[in-house]
């Protein structure tokens, strides 16, 4: 299916772009066709992360970590927590479960600084003071405050198509961007190619590229002799 819409077939026409979640098989399609149309992020296993303080339930971290582990067998979950009894609780409410990993960190500044390295494709933040935490999150795929990110994977209108394996560090979710391309116009007055030549002639020159500076300097004499009315551009162009 990915190749039909990629190359085409009798019935379907190739497109120029491929986006949206599928399994292991369908990124590498994607990827394999990427070199002819756009695609967006490749997907990798789904991840999860908990910031989580006293103020949590046990409870609801542990079912957080399990409901995003069992998308597969490499799934990751993940709390940080400063607080030990939370960690011994949720640890032993996890602790069947090889996808789902427990950290007991000093503080929440730590928590968050762990979580930033990871560059989650989902965060949550079970903590008492939120506006403390949540200014601070610049790598998350989608954070979530006082609800699970099931409710990002199904309801709360979200995108789901989320970045993974650490590239929350430089890109965000699917949005409507990915199906816009956008153009650059370029129009220079001759003031501005009299600036422009100021600096393309001498850096083209010392790149070894005299034909760029001469372009640049013939637009100029054009659009100066246009103003002085001398015709020199017609006589350019015969």
């Amino acid at each position: 299916g990915v190749a039909a819409l990629a190359y085409g077939t009798e019935t379907i026409p190739a497109v120029d772009g491929i986006v949206g979640p599928g399994n292991a098989y369908v990124t590498a399609a994607k990827l394999l066709c990427s070199s002819r149309v756009r695609i967006d992020l490749p997907a990798g296993p789904s991840e999860v992360v908990v910031i989580a303080d006293a103020s949590a339930s046990a409870e609801r971290v542990s079912a957080d970590l399990l409901a995003q582990a069992e998308h597969g067998a490499d799934s990751e979950s993940v709390l940080y927590t400063d607080d030990a009894m939370l960690s011994d609780a949720v640890r032993s409410m996890v602790v069947d479960n090889e996808n789902v990993r427990v950290e007991l960190v000093e503080s929440l500044e730590e928590a968050v600084a762990r979580s930033e390295a990871y560059a989650p494709e989902h965060l949550e933040l079970h903590v008492a003071d939120v506006a403390a935490v949540v200014g601070r999150i610049r790598n998350a795929g989608s954070v979530f405050v006082g609800g699970s990110a099931a409710v990002g994977d199904y309801a709360a209108g979200a995108t789901h198509v989320l970045p993974t394996g650490g590239l929350a560090r430089s890109a965000g979710g699917l949005g409507p961007e990915a199906f816009l391309k956008p153009i650059q116009i370029v129009e220079v007055s001759e003031d501005g190619l009299r600036a422009a030549a100021g600096v393309v002639g001498p850096l083209a020159r010392v790149e070894g590229l005299p034909l760029h500076a001469a372009s640049v300097e013939g637009a100029l004499a054009a659009a100066a002799a246009r103003s002085a009315g001398t015709g020199v551009a017609g006589r350019e162009g015969t």
